[in-house]
């Protein structure tokens, strides 16, 4: 089965295994978890956060390490320090302990 995550209007496909491959977050929790979507078998999610930081959080979901960050992968709007720190917050709002202790 794959599971959709919409970032701003740009699709991300994760497998089961990848969702769970940082354990406790949310998108585990949203697709298999306690939340009410989980239980009625919801494949897609929805979420209005940074386009550019989320290919690097899918990079990690996907077994990937992603630091040092390459210049490539920095927003054109942001420096590299404010990326760095913008993804550390996204990790935490998402509870991505795993990648919260990479930053």
């Amino acid at each position: 089965n794959r599971y959709t995550i919409l970032v701003s209007n740009e699709q991300f496909r994760f497998t089961r295994d990848q969702l769970e491959s940082d354990p406790g977050n949310y998108f585990a929790t949203y697709f298999f978890g306690e939340f009410a979507e989980a239980s009625q078998g919801a494949k897609e999610l929805v979420v209005e956060k940074d386009v550019h930081l989320f290919r690097l959080i899918q990079a990690h979901l996907r077994g990937y390490d992603i630091f040092p960050l390459p210049d490539a992968a920095i927003p054109p709007y942001m420096t590299k320090e404010v990326a760095i720190k913008n993804l550390h917050r996204d990790a935490q709002f998402y509870c991505l302990g795993k990648l919260e202790e990479k930053i």
